[in-house]
């Protein structure tokens, strides 16, 4: 790793002007180095030129990896164009750029500093303008540069514009750093002192599942928004204008709520559900460690495992946003996706309305003061043998003990009623052996069982007469007495429709034929 230890002031200039990171130029193969021409703060990516012919920079303000989720307020931007323009003792903190080089090309990116130099490039791109009280002491007069934007500045007030363009922001430039230490050095050294939570800085951990969570919670131009994290605004316009979430009751304050509940589901789902989270800590750690030397160090493998979970979690949640929508906080939510994702895992299909209603019916009856004192006098405990207490503090915490606990209570009430929690049992095998169907269409005559029609072989579908995904105990079984061979386009035609169903659909369809004929 190399850090350029100088401090190098760098203006935000305009095309042309040169960024000279290093007192003594190097040699170009060794080092970022000489004349790099790159629009500074004019716009977010661009640079012709460079550090040799043929060569250009690329400036990069917006990885996301090393963004809070809070955009930066408007007052802040204002605060920082008043530190620009005031021209006193304040200044503009440091910007920390990484600078890799690949083939002919510098790609410089902001890891710290990033709001500091949005604010001034959306000045700059006249993306707002200065407040009504916008007042600049000179030293010999209070100019007032309310309500002007970037245009009038340069028109009204040259020698302020002029200030901008020209002001120097102090630059630390760090080469060949790997994405690890990219990471630690904006996690641990760079923001170390602003109260980073725990999921920001699993949000700096740069790899496929950090990049899969941030696009899945906060997708940004066309990338598409998974219905489960929709998002409404309230009071817009206002100044009490805030984002809800459509089917969490979880506070949004900025701090990635949701990118925090997508990692744990992602976590508990691949580690060991009913082993809970050992602690934020331990969760970070595992979260560096298979992206940077594990499982998903070359991608991530399990995508379509999440996105299949993904899309349960959204049934699950629409069906209890009917009736229990202001318990939908991060822990209840994890909690009745993770259980309806074990018993869907084990038995093939789940009816969402029926398990939620049967989840807060165990969950109601277990709080109960009664209810606990006659488990207790059972000898019902916790996991870790402790005093069992009202169900409901169970879910203040994500630990083995409670997650244990509480699949344990959901257990014991399964094992009463399994049709109570919805769960339809499908048959694990899914299609008929070619001897099965050979032997049917012989039984069958040739033809198609639906059409009566001559049925060549090689057309020929084995279908099952009540539909598999009906389950077992409606008859829906991988079974001979289930099976009858019809040709591939009715067998695609009937989908999951019951073959008495699809019968009176085909006399319909073959009715309208001749009244219109």
């Amino acid at each position: 790793m190399k850090q350029k230890n100088d401090l190098v002031v760098v203006t935000p200039s305009m095309l042309g002007d040169y960024i000279n990171p290093t007192p003594t130029p190097l040699d170009k193969n060794q080092s970022f180095s000489g004349l790099s021409e790159v629009s500074w703060l004019k716009s977010a990516v661009a640079g012709t030129g460079g550090v040799a012919p043929g060569e250009f920079a690329t400036l990069d303000t917006q990885n996301r990896a090393f963004q809070r989720e809070r955009v930066a307020s408007l007052d802040f931007e204002v605060k920082i164009l008043h530190t620009i323009l005031g021209n006193d003792y304040k200044s503009v903190p440091e910007i920390h750029m990484r600078v890799k080089r690949k083939d002919n090309v510098w790609k410089i990116q902001i890891i710290d500093g990033q709001q500091r130099v949005m604010a001034i490039l959306r000045f700059l791109d006249d993306k707002f303008c200065l407040p009504s009280n916008f007042i600049i002491n000179t030293g010999e007069t209070n100019v007032n540069l309310g309500g002007m934007n970037i245009r009038d500045l340069k028109d009204k007030e040259p020698a302020m514009y002029n200030r901008i363009i020209n002001y120097g922001v102090r630059c630390r430039w760090y080469e060949n750093l790997s994405d690890e230490e990219t990471s630690d050095l904006f996690t641990e050294l760079l923001n170390n002192v602003t109260g980073m939570k725990p999921q920001e800085i699993r949000n700096a951990v740069l790899g496929p599942v950090s990049t899969y969570v941030r696009d899945k919670v906060r997708p940004i131009g066309s990338m598409p928004l998974h219905p489960l994290f929709a998002r409404m605004t309230l009071n817009p316009g206002t100044t009490k204008e805030k984002q809800v979430m459509n089917l969490f009751n979880i506070s949004l304050g900025g701090r990635m709520e949701m990118d925090e509940w997508l990692t744990e589901l992602i976590y508990l789902k691949s580690v060991s559900f009913r082993e809970g989270i050992k602690g934020q800590t331990h969760l970070t750690e595992w979260w560096k460690d298979v992206q940077r030397n594990g499982i998903y160090k070359n991608g991530f493998t399990d995508k379509k495992k999440i996105d299949s979970l993904l899309n349960l979690a959204h049934e699950v949640l629409v069906a209890a946003n009917v009736s229990y929508a202001n318990k939908m906080n991060s822990m209840k939510s994890l909690m009745l996706v993770l259980y309806a994702d074990e018993l869907k895992s084990k038995y093939g299909k789940i009816i969402a309305g029926t398990y939620v209603k049967k989840f807060f019916e165990v969950y109601e009856k277990w709080d109960s003061p009664d209810q606990v004192v006659a488990a207790i006098k059972g000898g019902i405990t916790q996991l870790n043998g402790s005093v069992l207490p009202e169900f409901n503090k169970l879910f203040n915490g994500k630990n083995a003990n409670a997650v244990g606990t509480i699949c344990t209570i959901l257990d014991h009430e399964f094992s009463k009623d399994p049709e109570g929690f919805g769960i339809i049992v499908i048959d694990p095998n899914d299609t008929f052996s070619d001897t099965q169907k050979h032997q049917k269409w012989i039984e069958q005559g040739k033809t198609d069982y639906y059409t009566g029609l001559p049925l060549d072989y090689a057309d020929a579908a084995g279908d099952h007469y009540i539909p598999r995904s009906w389950g077992i105990k409606m008859g829906g079984v991988t079974e001979t007495h289930n099976l009858v061979i019809t040709s591939i386009a009715n067998n695609l035609k009937k989908s999951n429709m019951g073959g008495d169903e699809f019968k009176q659909l085909l006399r319909m369809e073959k009715f309208s034929e001749e009244v219109c004929s």
